[in-house]
Order: structure tokens, then C-alpha cells, then sequence
């Protein structure tokens, strides 16, 4: 790394007294519970990520520092982020399974060759990302999960086995491709609030903090349903 300073590893007594130059408070949880806190239930780098959700004094002797905020306004928090990511994963999946079904019901709609879908679909790909989509695939190639359903179709894939053995990423690719073939404007908004779906979802299972901004007009897709 260059042009940035260099953070030294703190301990837990070095970070409170961080907290504290910052403004944190430990009236609610004393600062030897936060201490434990710190050492045996998550690490500051996480639970500081919580603080851009609180403002700070604009000016004054103050400047800089948290307004009002407490230790335990962070941790819990951090709690109430664990909980839903837990949510988030479990309704995320449910999410992934209708948005197969939903495509099923769709290709069966307009009397699709569940062949020809997908064969149309590669060939609507660029160099790169077909090549990425077919090494998806080929990485499963030895899953005892969907290994099976790989080397029966490597010849070429219908849609009810694609959709089995293909990332969610990429089913949303596959989606995209769907609403525009059918020039579908519900399935395009839908596929908006399918891409936010994703990111929390990846984010949720690989344990990043969701709820570390929660500011105003900080989201990525616009997901209001267009009637």
C-alpha cells in the first residue's frame, strides 16, 4: 500500500480509548464490559463500521465527535445486523427458487424449446461472459451436488438444468435475457429488485455488515415496482 498511513493492531484497552477520542460513550456499557465485548464476541473494525449512522458535531469544541452516541447503541446494532443477515440468507433462497419457477412458467408460456432458450442465450453473449458462464458451470463439474446434472446435459442444457447447476448470478443473467426476449417490463423491474436481491445476499452469507449505512437515497437499484 502506498500514500496511506499505516494502522497499527490495537487492543481492546488501546480501542476503547480510540472510541472515546471519537466521542463514544460508556454509560450504558461500562467500558470493561466492552473490553470483554471486544475480545470475545467481535472485532472493532465490524463494529465500527455502525458509526456512519450517527452525525457528528459540525463545529465547536466538539467538532468531530459523535453526537451522543453510546457503545451500546453500536453493539446492539451489530446484533440486529447479525439477525437479519441470518433472514436475509434464508428469504434470499426462497427468492432464488421462485425466480426458477417464474422462468419456467414463462418458457412454458411461450412455447420454448427448453433446448433452443438456452442455446440462444449463450449466443447472446459476449466472448468474456460466455466463457465466465461456462467455467461457472465447469467448476461443479465433480460436485457431488449437481456433478450428475452437468455431465448428463454437457451436451447441451436444457432450461430446467441450467437453472439447477448455474449460480444466482448468473440465473439473473439468464433472467435479464428472458424479460428482454419476451419484452417484459414486469420481468425487467423485476430483475432491478432481483440484482438488489444478490448483493445482500452475498453480502449477508459472507458476513459483511448490512445496516452500516442507512442513509437517505443510498440505494444501488431503483426497486419501485412500475404498475
Amino acid at each position: 500500500m502506498t500514500g496511506k498511513t499505516k494502522k497499527e493492531l490495537k487492543s481492546a484497552e488501546q480501542l476503547i480509548e480510540h472510541m472515546k477520542s471519537k466521542g463514544i460513550k460508556f454509560n450504558i456499557v461500562s467500558e470493561k464490559e466492552a473490553i470483554d465485548y471486544l475480545e470475545n464476541n467481535n472485532n472493532y473494525f465490524k463494529l465500527a463500521a455502525f458509526r456512519k449512522n450517527y452525525p457528528k458535531h459540525p463545529a465547536g469544541e466538539f467538532e468531530g465527535q459523535y453526537i451522543d452516541l453510546e457503545f451500546a447503541y453500536l453493539k446492539d446494532l451489530a446484533i440486529i445486523d447479525m439477525t437479519l443477515r441470518y433472514t436475509v440468507v434464508h428469504l434470499a433462497l426462497d427468492i432464488e427458487h421462485h425466480a426458477k419457477l417464474q422462468l419456467m412458467r414463462e418458457a412454458e408460456a411461450h412455447n420454448e424449446d427448453g433446448y433452443a432458450i438456452i442455446k440462444d442465450y449463450f449466443e447472446s453473449l459476449d466472448d468474456d461472459k460466455r466463457s465466465r458462464a461456462e467455467s461457472e458451470i465447469e467448476r461443479n463439474v465433480n460436485s457431488i451436488y449437481c456433478g450428475a446434472i452437468i455431465d448428463k446435459h454437457k451436451e447441451a442444457y436444457p432450461i430446467w438444468a441450467f437453472i439447477e447447476i448455474v449460480p444466482f448470478g448468473q440465473l439473473l443473467s439468464f433472467y435479464r435475457f428472458c424479460s428482454d426476449r419476451y419484452k417484459d417490463k414486469k420481468m425487467q423491474n423485476t430483475w432491478y429488485q432481483l440484482m438488489a436481491c444478490k448483493e445482500i445476499r452475498n453480502a449477508s452469507a459472507h458476513s459483511n455488515c448490512v445496516l452500516n449505512d442507512l442513509t437517505p437515497n443510498s440505494a444501488k437499484y431503483n426497486t419501485i415496482m412500475m404498475l
